[in-house]
């Protein structure tokens, strides 16, 4: 059990053992001093000693992260792959705009006219919706719900071709109204199939 310890100890002193590259992939919009800052190791640290799944937690804080990999590769190197989130669509509440992703979180303050895909307008205020304001790294709306959302987008587009301007999303309820580009507005109960 002692020689053991003392084995470790060794191990976490050993020059070779001290990290030498640190590569980061899959960043466009996160620089790497932000990435390298979260994960709180650097060069010269002791590979041994980098608890990668306290480096996932910390990097996964941020919020265009939507994934993150870490692996070592002895002696010397430690290689991070992050998947940035995408948006898929614009959340509006209130006064304030976000993009989107396919998990219905939203990670980046927005102008209501600069996303891609669906805008949905909550009508639940933030004091209903139980919190103060709207985080990034925040899921806003559930999965299924924002499914339904872009398929109805989808489908109308393609068999009508109408184009939606705005979805107007009533949560408590879950009633969307689809407000066109020329004005009509269209009714869904999102708790029947569609």
């Amino acid at each position: 059990f002692i020689s053991g310890r003392i084995f470790y100890q060794e191990l976490l002193n050993a020059p070779f053992l001290q990290i030498k590259e640190i590569s980061i992939s899959g960043i466009k919009r996160v620089s790497k001093d932000e990435m390298m800052e979260l994960a709180g190791f650097g060069l010269g640290d002791n590979i041994i000693a980098v608890d990668i799944d306290e480096i996932k937690t910390r990097i996964k804080k941020h919020p265009w992260v939507e994934t993150v990999k870490i692996n070592r590769r002895m002696p010397d190197k430690v290689l991070i792959e992050i998947k940035e989130r995408q948006a898929i669509g614009v959340w509006c509440r209130e006064k304030n705009c976000f993009s989107l992703d396919k998990n219905g979180i939203v990670f980046e303050i927005i102008d209501k006219k600069e996303g891609p895909g669906p805008i949905i307008s909550s009508k639940q205020t933030e004091a209903e919706a139980g919190a103060k304001t709207t985080s990034l790294g925040q899921k806003t709306i559930d999965h299924e719900d924002l499914r339904k959302i872009v398929k109805i987008q989808e489908t109308i587009k393609k068999e009508t071709k109408i184009e939606i301007e705005e979805f107007f999303f009533f949560e408590n309820e879950k009633r969307l109204n689809a407000k066109t580009v020329e004005g009509w507005q269209v009714y869904f109960d999102l708790r029947k199939d569609l």
